[in-house]
């Protein structure tokens, strides 16, 4: 995918999303966990199946790309769930976004529990 991506086509790449879909990264706020240019692969999101610190890939509009971050919260707002989540290199949150905005979870890099453990006392 390119650096930009319009609603549409995020709509377009997330209804034909399967399993294994490869993604390209483009800026380093998951070094070095997940570095620039690295192509990580993603499956399609489940909320049941969702854990602090997977990581999601979702839209942002406002500047129309995909951002790949650690789940960090959920929360439920007044038209369903909210989602926060955080870069590995940044000391605040995202902006909280609906779960019509997640394109899908990582599962390759994929963190290993221990590494989740740890993970707790950085966020």
């Amino acid at each position: 995918m390119k650096g930009h991506i319009t609603r549409e086509e995020f709509e377009r790449v997330k209804a034909k999303l399967r399993p294994g879909t490869p993604v390209k990264i483009l800026t380093g706020s998951m070094s070095p966990f997940i570095r620039v240019g690295q192509k990580i692969l993603i499956k399609p999101f489940e909320r049941s199946s969702l854990k602090r610190f997977d990581t999601l890939v979702f839209f942002e509009e406002k500047n129309e790309r995909l951002i790949c971050h650690f789940f960090y919260h959920l929360e439920e707002g007044k038209n369903g769930p909210i989602y926060h989540t955080r870069g590995l290199n940044s000391k605040l949150t995202d902006k909280p976004f609906s779960e019509s905005e997640i394109l899908g979870v990582v599962t390759s890099p994929h963190l290993p529990t221990w590494k989740r453990f740890f993970m707790k006392f950085l966020f």
